[in-house]
């Protein structure tokens, strides 16, 4: 199915190339995006290259690291890092405090569905008294820009 390229803006198949050369399009954005290809060469020109650049590193092959070098990073990162924290087990399995911090938890889970529950119920409510908005008074006017340095006086 052909499509007109003028149809399709080319910043819109640029941005979709990667996706198009990874196979993420659905089929019908895909079928877009190539019938844009196949009339636009500078989009065209543009999925040759980035396709191009993606086959030369498919190509590349990474240089194996030397074991003894590896195992010197690793020292090194041992070092630098101090020893592993070490994982301390008490009578019964449990670290102290594991029982506080999951009441915690559970109490935490527990006014959070009540709170929710509770709004439920009741319903939205209204401000009382001195915290509705008042619309008897004027809006505050814009104060005047001041040059830098200058004094705010009374009655500005």
């Amino acid at each position: 199915m052909a499509h007109d390229p003028s149809q399709v803006p080319c910043a819109e198949v640029l941005e979709d190339l990667v996706a198009l050369l990874d196979g993420e399009l659905d089929r019908p954005r895909a079928d877009v995006v190539l019938g844009h290809l196949g009339g636009c060469a500078a989009c065209e020109a543009q999925r040759r290259a980035l396709a191009g650049t993606w086959e030369s590193l498919d190509a590349y092959a990474a240089p194996a690291a030397d074991p003894a070098w590896l195992d010197a990073v690793a020292r090194r990162i041992v070092v630098e890092a101090g020893p592993a924290p070490v994982l301390v087990v008490h009578a019964g399995g449990r670290r102290p405090g594991a029982v506080a911090l999951r009441w915690l938890a559970a109490a935490a889970a527990a006014l959070l569905v009540g709170s929710l529950g509770w709004s439920t119920l009741v319903g939205p409510t209204q401000p009382a008294g001195d915290l509705a908005v008042r619309t008897d008074r004027p809006a505050p006017r814009a104060a005047a820009p001041r040059a830098a340095g200058t004094r705010l006086e009374a009655g500005q």
